[in-house]
This record gives C-alpha cells, sequence and structure tokens, in this order.
C-alpha cells in the first residue's frame, strides 16, 4: 500500500502547475498525512473483522505454525496479526502455483525430451477441449522418479532457491492447494535446519512423508478453531497438468 501512496504524491506533484511550486511544499505534506491517517483508521477497521476463509497470506501462516508444531491460530487472532503491509507473493513459503509442466521439468532439473524412461501424455493447456495441445513425449528417468513421488498427489512440486514450482494437475481442488504450501513449509523448514544439504529428490520424498503424516491432523485442527478450509481466496493460475503412461 505504500506504492500507491508514494504514486499519487508524484501524480499530484507533476499536476500541480509552476507557479503552485509554493503551495506544493504545503499541500503535499499534508495530503499525505491525511492519507496515512485513512490507512491507520482503515487497519484498524480491518482489525476489527473475522475472516474464516484462507487467504494466501493467512494460509501460509497456518502451514508455517502446523510444521513449527506450534499451536494453530483461530480465525481472531491471525486476522489481528496478519500483515497489512506485505504482499501475499512474498510470504514464506514462497510458492510459484500454476506453473507450467516444462517449468517443473527445468526446476527437477531434467529435460522433457530425452531419455527413455517411459512416455507421458502432457497437456499443459489449461483446457479440457478435444483440441488441446497434448502430445507424447519421452520423459527424463529423473522426471519419471520425481513423478512416481507424486503418484498419490494431485500436483507436482520442485524445490529450488527456498521456493516451490507447483505444477497442479487436471481436476486439483482446494485440498491440494494447501497440501502443496504445507509441503514447502516443511521444507523451507528444513533447509534452514539442514543448511540445504541433501538432493532434491530425497527433500522431497522426506516432505511427503512428513506431509503424509501431519497435514490431517493439521486440516482437522484448523477445521476445529472455525477456519473453512474448503474455500481459498488463493490464486492458483489456469493451467492444469494432465499425465497418462502410454500403455506398451
Amino acid at each position: 500500500m505504500q506504492s500507491p501512496l508514494i504514486y499519487r504524491s508524484i501524480a499530484l506533484l507533476l499536476s500541480l502547475p509552476p507557479s503552485a511550486s509554493d503551495s506544493a511544499q504545503l499541500v503535499i505534506p499534508i495530503w499525505a498525512a491525511a492519507q496515512l491517517v485513512h490507512i491507520a483508521f482503515r487497519r484498524r477497521a480491518l482489525a476489527t473483522l473475522v475472516f474464516p476463509t484462507l487467504s494466501r497470506k493467512r494460509a501460509c501462516m497456518l502451514v508455517t505454525q502446523s510444521v513449527r508444531g506450534q499451536p494453530l491460530s483461530g480465525p481472531k487472532e491471525l486476522n489481528a496479526v496478519e500483515p497489512l503491509w506485505e504482499s501475499a507473493v512474498s510470504m514464506e513459503p514462497r510458492v510459484m502455483l500454476g506453473c507450467s509442466l516444462s517449468e517443473l521439468l527445468e526446476a527437477w532439473g531434467c529435460n522433457e525430451i530425452t531419455g527413455t524412461s517411459g512416455m507421458v501424455r502432457t497437456d499443459s493447456s489449461g483446457s479440457r477441449s478435444e483440441t488441446d495441445d497434448v502430445r507424447w513425449t519421452h520423459i527424463h528417468p529423473l522426471a519419471a522418479d520425481h513423478m512416481r513421488l507424486f503418484r498419490n498427489e494431485e500436483y507436482f512440486l520442485s524445490w529450488r532457491g527456498n521456493r516451490a514450482q507447483v505444477a497442479l494437475r487436471e481436476g486439483a481442488g482446494t485440498t491440494a492447494v494447501l497440501r502443496a504450501l504445507w509441503q514447502a513449509a516443511w521444507l523451507l523448514r528444513e533447509e534452514g535446519m539442514s543448511k540445504g544439504s541433501g538432493r532434491q529428490l530425497e527433500q522431497l520424498e522426506k516432505s511427503l512423508v512428513a506431509l503424509e503424516a501431519g497435514f490431517d491432523e493439521f486440516l482437522d485442527e484448523a477445521q476445529s478453531l472455525g477456519w473453512n478450509t474448503s474455500v481459498l481466496n488463493i490464486k492458483s493460475g489456469s493451467v492444469r497438468v494432465r499425465v497418462e503412461t502410454e500403455a506398451n
């Protein structure tokens, strides 16, 4: 919210005629002060509201509490401390939702069109029509290993540079997004403890074991506190991936 305030101040300064330069020295500080007062009152008003649905910020805060073994905050407590100034995409864990299969393969360190570990049918168009750009392609053995890890999930995830990239499968629902966020939060915590040691494949496998062991408990606790986990106000893009094994 600071950026719009700065832009408006510049716009106001540029809109003033040259003869009003002296007045600008007085007008702009007064106008800026009024805007700051408005923002302060708006922040106070928002603090009194209680949103039981999960935005990206609230979801990130909850999964971080969960993987750290902390009690989850209820809607009232979390709404009161939700950061106003920080953008949603900068919240940790940092997750890019709805990336394409090619982006994911690159993050896995794989080459999409080499290798002989089998064939998969891939569709990253985000559409379900019969005219989608669907193709059969050879998958690198390392990519096949990664895909096997996520065979029971509605998404694929990579972890590199304290950031997750998530390719959502066709038909993925709200639970898949929450599971991906929880897994990314666990990976972030683990990387901080282990200083990033270990191969990505090994870390992903460990995180999926932790996800299987801890996510249901997290979901039950969140719902018992009054969170509506079936409604997510989180942008996840329009790209969806369909992967099918080819019959030999």
